[in-house]
């Protein structure tokens, strides 16, 4: 395998994917790991197309990466939910008047939309 092909064909790569809609940072990554794959997988005969393969790795390296990380915030944005929601239960729950439950239930509206929750 050539390494120095590859160290060549990394800006490129790079370049492709901040052209499809990856962030510097993230694309860098995703060449990175696509980088230490093809160290690993290729052996002394590399594919016909080495540019088109690490485009091909780096990019669904990519898309794992920002797929868990939206994932990983959606997580976020749901246990804060799941809290104010429970809030607004015990509430609920402790007051007899209904108006109060009302305004209980505005609040946890109010503090869902501000989140970006809703």
């Amino acid at each position: 395998m050539n390494e120095s092909l590859l160290r060549e064909l990394v800006p490129a790569v790079i370049g492709v994917l901040v052209r499809c809609g990856a962030d510097f940072a993230s694309a860098e990554d995703a060449v990175q790991d696509a980088f230490v794959r093809a160290l690993a997988t290729w052996p002394d005969d590399p594919p016909r197309d080495p540019k088109g393969w690490l485009v091909t790795v780096a990019w669904r390296r990519f898309l794992d990466l920002a797929t868990a990380a939206y994932l990983h915030e959606r997580a976020g944005d749901l246990e804060l939910s799941a809290q104010l929601y429970a809030e607004a239960a015990r509430a609920a729950t402790n007051l007899p008047e209904r108006g109060h439950l009302t305004r209980q239930a505005a609040r946890v509206h109010e503090l869902l939309r501000s989140s970006g929750t809703q």
